[in-house]
C-alpha cells in the first residue's frame, strides 16, 4: 500500500514539474513576442515620414512625434471635419507643389473658394463625384496607386473593414496619404458608429463658437474642438494602441488664414488654454 501511494505521489510531482517547464517555456515565448513587437513598433515609428501640424502639444501626443504623412487617417465630425482635413492637406501639399490632390465624394456641396482660405488652390484638385460609397472607395484606391497624386481624400458614409485595410495598404505601398472624412450621421440621419480600424489615427472634430465682441461681430477664424480618439503604428501592427490617461487627447484649436497654422485657443479669463480644462474632464471621467 505504501509503495502504491509513493508511486502516485511520484507521478504527481513528475506532472507538476512538467507543467512548470511548460509554463516557463510559454513565459519565455510571450516575453520574446512582446520584445519583438516593441522593437518592430520602434522601427516603424522611426521609418515613418512625418510632418508637423503646427501645434507642438498636438504633434507630441502622437507616437511618431509629428503627423504621419504616409498612410490612412480617419476624421469624423460635422462640416468642421472638412476644415481640419484642409489643414492637413495644406501642410502636406505645400511640400509637394507639383502634385495633384484627388477628392472623391457623392455630394456636390464642397465650396472651392473656402479651400483658398486654407491655402489650397482648387486648380490643384481633381474632383470625383461618385454615385455611392463603393465608387468612392474604388476611386480612392486607384488614386493611391498613382504617384502623381500627393493626397487622396474621400467622404463616404460607410467604410467596410476590408476596404479600409486595402486603402491603408495602398497608401503605405505608394508612400501616399489618404484621408477619410466620415459624417457623424449616416444617410438616414442615425448616429454614425462605423470606424475604420485600419486607419493610423482617428480624429473627432466639432465646431466651436468663434470669438465675437460688441465691437467685432464679423466671423472670426474657424475654431474646433479636436479630439484624438485612437492611433496605431501601421498595417503591420493591427492592434489599436490605447491612449494613456495622462496623455493629452483633447484640444480647442483655431485656424489662422494669415499664418496657415492651427493654434490652441487661450482662455482669456485665466490665460490658460482650453485644452487643460478638457483634459481634466477626460481624466476624471476615465
Amino acid at each position: 500500500m505504501y509503495l502504491k501511494y509513493s508511486k502516485i505521489a511520484f507521478n504527481k510531482n513528475k506532472e507538476l514539474n512538467k507543467n512548470r517547464e511548460t509554463l516557463e517555456k510559454l513565459r519565455n515565448k510571450i516575453s520574446q513576442i512582446e520584445n519583438n513587437n516593441k522593437s518592430n513598433n520602434d522601427k516603424i515609428i522611426s521609418q515613418t515620414p512625418i510632418i508637423p501640424l503646427g501645434e507642438r502639444r498636438i504633434d507630441s501626443s502622437l507616437p511618431w512625434g509629428d503627423f504621419p504623412k504616409v498612410g490612412l487617417h480617419e476624421i469624423v465630425g460635422d462640416t468642421s471635419a472638412v476644415g481640419f482635413a484642409a489643414t492637413i492637406i495644406n501642410k502636406i501639399s505645400s511640400q509637394n507643389i507639383n502634385k495633384t490632390i484627388l477628392w472623391c465624394q457623392s455630394r456636390r456641396n464642397l465650396y472651392c473658394h473656402g479651400l483658398l482660405q486654407f491655402g489650397i488652390s482648387p486648380d490643384r484638385i481633381i474632383f470625383v463625384h461618385s454615385k455611392n460609397d463603393t465608387e468612392i472607395l474604388w476611386a480612392m484606391e486607384e488614386g493611391l496607386q498613382n504617384r502623381d497624386l500627393s493626397i487622396v481624400v474621400g467622404r463616404p458614409y460607410k467604410v467596410p473593414s476590408i476596404a479600409g485595410r486595402r486603402l491603408q495598404l495602398a497608401a503605405e505601398a505608394n508612400n501616399s496619404l489618404a484621408l477619410l472624412i466620415n459624417p457623424q450621421t449616416d444617410k438616414s440621419n442615425q448616429l454614425h458608429t462605423n470606424t475604420v480600424n485600419a486607419a493610423l489615427t482617428r480624429w473627432h472634430v466639432k465646431s466651436a463658437s468663434s470669438l465675437n465682441t460688441q465691437y467685432h461681430n464679423k466671423p472670426s477664424f474657424p475654431k474646433w474642438d479636436l479630439e484624438l480618439q485612437r492611433y496605431k503604428y501601421s498595417s503591420i501592427n493591427l492592434n489599436k494602441q490605447k491612449i494613456r490617461k495622462s496623455q493629452e487627447t483633447s484640444w480647442q484649436v483655431e485656424w489662422c488664414h494669415e499664418t496657415h497654422n492651427i493654434s490652441l485657443v487661450a482662455n482669456l479669463c485665466n490665460g490658460s488654454t482650453q485644452s487643460n480644462e478638457n483634459q481634466s474632464k477626460i481624466q476624471n471621467n476615465g
